[in-house]
């Protein structure tokens, strides 16, 4: 007798929020943000570039326009932070940029159950799983409160498929969804703009939503007006920053300014198989949270070996100071599993009948292409891969959600649901809440807490650790290549830096002369900082064999040591010329 007003009651909110009804859907707007707030990691050691872009937000002019593939987003970020200082706020760019994401992974958790319900046509029960399930997934989860572009571009996507949806419902005369079209095409070149590789789903899978005759023209408009404003916007970034006239090389050399980022290696068999394994892992972290596994020996020396060219340092760090919490997640992956096996049973072989709607099929496209790109390009980026997703989740909505649903067989995903995101609150997020075991803190916690603004501090081969330096510090930081300590301590050591040609590595910090910055240090009374690592051998190579390391331990020997961690070893200081 319970359940039939508890089922009427999940309709009608999610009827509400589908009809636009502004208090049942700000009220969870406002719930889900507090939510992803109060939740947000304090531990940002697994993220790649929040720290690079705070301090960005905080720094750099709003038309210094290095990396095209964020340009709005980086501008956007910027205008926010300048804004709040205009509003008298003395608030930090990481704490805005977080809420803001924050406010993007409400509404677009509202506008899945939209999607879900209205566009889709599938159950309001089905909706608020699907939600669930999105919302609770690791990587949607870690990120909806971080200061990163990822969320933000989620919404944007989502708001596109479904205002295109709507063209196609039949709802809407020729002279207003013309309009609309127009509308689409803007926000998709907005998108573009705002985080580049949306083009893959804006341009290369929601155009065939509206390919069919009575929409054709729709989809020129959509398609114009969307091409003009990427179009226009990446020649405005290009006249506002980029000191080459007019060329298509020079426009192409602006455009591609990250992308000796990406190494692609040459297509194989060999290399298909790595990407697949890499794209699992990266795909299964992203749903249910691997981090706990990083406490475990074994686990780490495979991890190693299929992400050879990833740096887990900081996952290792966290998870082995998480006590008995990586113990935890064994039992609720076993549940997970458990509840995972028994609707695989109570599906058995499922209906795609559904792929012969349109929505659908786009759908399918969409994860299809960006999941094909994300594979060849980045496997193993788990960030790339959230925006995967989405779609994902769409039809996972309407393969195993609804199917169950109308099969009387609900209890089992709403449990899918439970379970995941309990094993995420203990196995994930719990894992990065104390900012205590970030790696990048205790590694640098002389340098945070006693570092000044004359300061300049070396760091080799970690340009995370750099970043994060840069931003939590008040030194100056100078990232350099691995290889290059022993030829700066043999500078050090003579005494005379005239001839050490050694430049800075990272970007927008890339190519600055070393032996300018050590010089200009002295000169300001400041003192040049040097981590452990500095003096250590790059991993996979063995100190017997580069007996030129040999000079960063009597360079060592030589500096004042002025703090030491058993984990991490020490801090070391040089204040003046050695001779």
């Amino acid at each position: 007798m319970t359940s039939e007003p508890l089922i009427h009651t999940r309709a009608d909110w999610v009827r509400g929020i589908a009809q636009g009804g502004w208090r049942k859907t700000g009220l969870l707007f406002c719930l889900f943000v507090a939510f992803y707030l109060l939740t947000a990691a304090g531990n940002i050691s697994e993220t790649d570039d929040v720290y690079a872009f705070a301090y960005r937000a905080e720094n750099f002019p709003v038309d210094y326009l290095s990396d095209p593939r964020l340009m709005l987003y980086h501008i956007s970020m910027r205008l926010l932070f300048l804004a709040s200082g205009l509003l008298g706020w003395d608030v930090s760019a990481l704490v805005l940029m977080r809420g803001f994401s924050a406010v993007c992974a409400a509404a677009s958790l509202l506008l899945l159950m939209r999607i879900v319900f209205v566009d889709l046509k599938l159950s309001a029960a089905t909706a608020v799983v699907s939600a669930a399930v999105l919302g609770c997934s690791y990587g949607f989860w870690r990120y909806a409160a971080e200061a990163e572009v990822y969320v933000p571009a989620i919404f944007l996507i989502l708001l596109v498929f479904h205002s295109l949806v709507r063209i196609t419902s039949g709802t809407r005369d020729d002279v207003s969804g013309l309009f609309l079209s127009a509308g689409c095409g803007v926000i998709s070149g907005i998108t573009v703009l705002f985080y580049q590789p949306s083009v893959i789903p804006l341009f290369f899978a929601f155009p065939f939503l509206l390919l069919y005759r009575a929409r054709l023209f729709h989809l020129g408009v959509y398609g114009v007006t969307g091409g003009a404003v990427v179009i226009s916007g990446y020649l405005l970034g290009f006249f506002a920053f980029w000191p080459e006239p007019f060329s298509l090389a020079a426009f192409e050399a602006f455009l591609s300014q990250r992308s000796s980022e990406f190494i692609v290696p040459t297509f194989s068999l060999k290399t298909l198989v790595v990407s697949m394994i890499r794209s699992a892992f990266a795909i299964g972290h992203d749903l249910v949270s691997m981090n706990w596994v990083f406490a475990f020996d074994p686990v780490i020396a495979l991890i190693q070996q299929a992400f050879s060219y990833h740096i887990i340092d900081e996952e290792v760090f966290s998870a082995r100071r998480a006590g008995f919490l990586v113990y935890l997640p064994i039992v609720t992956v076993v549940a997970l599993a458990t509840v995972s096996l028994r609707i695989l049973v109570v599906l058995g072989i499922p209906s795609i009948t559904f792929l012969k709607q349109r929505p659908f099929l786009v759908i399918f496209l969409w994860t299809a292409i960006n999941g094909a790109v994300v594979g060849r390009l980045n496997p193993g980026g788990l960030e790339a891969w959230i925006m995967v997703f989405p779609p994902l989740i769409l039809l996972f909505a309407a393969l195993v959600v609804e199917p169950c649903m109308r099969m009387g067989r609900g209890a089992w995903v709403v449990a899918f649901a439970v379970v995941l995101s309990l094993h995420n609150a203990v196995g994930g997020m719990a894992l990065v809440r104390d900012p205590a075991h970030e790696y990048a803190r205790v590694v640098g916690a002389w340098v945070i807490d006693e570092a000044k603004s004359e300061d300049l501090v070396i760091v080799t081969g970690d340009a995370s650790l750099g970043e994060s330096l840069r931003y939590l510090s008040a030194a100056q930081v100078a990232f350099v290549g691995e290889f290059q300590a022993p030829v700066i301590s043999a500078r050090l050591l003579d005494g005379d830096l005239s001839d050490l040609a050694t430049r800075t590595k990272g970007r927008d910090f890339d190519g600055v002369p070393l032996h300018e910055l050590i010089e200009t240090t002295w000169r300001a009374d400041g003192r040049v900082i040097f981590l452990e690592r500095f003096f250590e051998v790059p991993r996979g190579f063995k100190r017997e064999n580069w007996p030129e390391f040999e000079l960063t331990s009597v360079l060592r020997a030589q500096l004042e040591q002025v703090h030491d961690n058993p984990d991490v070893g020490g801090t070391y200081l040089l204040s003046e010329p050695l001779q």
